[in-house]
């Protein structure tokens, strides 16, 4: 009989599997044109991106970093680097980016021997990062048209925007929170139940820090900003003359964020199907699915530098 364990990694690696082949299947007819663009691809705006995604790598450390302060771990920027390095690695092997963060949380915590803080803050940090996201689709709700006009976009927007919404107010409204606490019963023993509770007091406790919570949500937003620019700079490496601009990716590139967050294997199909389906009224199919190709060996390279930092760190006996 399978583990429940096994069972959701069949699950996302069928997702994975099932959404490439649909997509391969689509896309069948024009997979010489899309194997051309790439190998031809202008490898100065590759590049580009490449060093973007650096910088983005840089700024999801300071952010992390920022939030670690909060309970009192002190670690360098260079140590947390490291781990958001690693923790690009173990995305390949589990859904969305829950490896990475499970990484990061349990490398950190050996460090430091503070096991709860550790993974409270990665929760906090995957919160902070996901709703510069829900401003950003707000933000395209409110003033692209072509965002509002994509019912499928406009109803997901809406969705996330109010689960986020909900999660924000119930984990930093100890008043609205209570409103639940009947659902501790259904949890099970007491011992769970009062560990929930120090996970929640450990999270409720960053609404102390406001100061600390703005510079984070400042640089989850320019981090965001430089995403958009990454994917701006990979159409521009298939063809610098290509009619897509800020503004159709400023909606596109969330909404595709978000969808990746489905099981599956780190987001693979399921973010390109979603980039292929939002951009089908700007740019042809085949030039969509070729920039979220490249998109994809983007993070395979980044995470294979993690993967080099992980053995070496590893054969030293010590990640930070």
């Amino acid at each position: 009989m399978l583990k429940r364990g096994h069972l959701f990694l069949i699950i996302r690696i069928a997702v994975s599997i099932s959404a490439i082949c649909i997509l391969l299947f689509v896309m069948r007819e024009e997979m010489g044109k899309i194997f051309s663009l790439i190998v031809n691809l202008k490898k100065t705006f590759f590049i580009v991106s490449f060093i973007l995604f650096i910088l983005i790598s840089i700024l999801v450390s300071l952010r992390f970093k920022l939030l670690l302060k909060v309970q009192d771990i002190s670690l360098s920027l260079i140590e947390v680097t490291r781990l958001t390095f690693i923790g690009y690695f173990f995305n390949n092997f589990f859904p969305s980016s829950i490896g990475g963060d499970l990484a990061k949380g349990y490398y950190a915590s050996k460090s430091t021997n503070k096991k709860l803080s550790s993974f409270t803050t990665v929760f906090v940090d995957r919160l902070i990062g996901i709703t510069s996201l829900v401003f950003f689709m707000f933000t395209a709700i409110v003033f692209i048209k072509d965002a509002r006009d994509d019912r499928i976009a406009l109803s997901l927007a809406g969705v996330v925007i109010f689960l986020v919404s909900f999660m924000m107010v119930f984990l930093f409204n100890r008043d609205f929170a209570r409103r639940f606490s009947f659902i501790l019963k259904f949890l099970g023993p007491f011992k769970l139940n009062e560990k929930l509770k120090k996970i929640y007091e450990s999270i409720n406790s960053y609404k102390n820090y406001r100061r600390i919570l703005l510079k984070a949500f400042l640089v989850s937003f320019l981090i965001q900003i430089l995403i958009v620019l990454i994917f701006l700079m990979l159409g521009k490496s298939i063809d610098k003359n290509l009619q897509i601009g800020f503004k159709d990716l400023f909606w596109v590139v969330p909404l595709s964020a978000v969808i990746s967050m489905l099981p599956s294997i780190n987001g693979i199909g399921v973010r390109e199907g979603a980039f292929v389906y939002f951009l089908r009224r700007i740019i042809s199919p085949e030039v969509a699915f070729s920039i979220s190709l490249l998109y994809l060996g983007l993070t395979i390279i980044i995470s294979l530098i993690g993967g080099v930092i992980y053995i070496s760190m590893k054969n030293h006996k010590t990640i930070i």
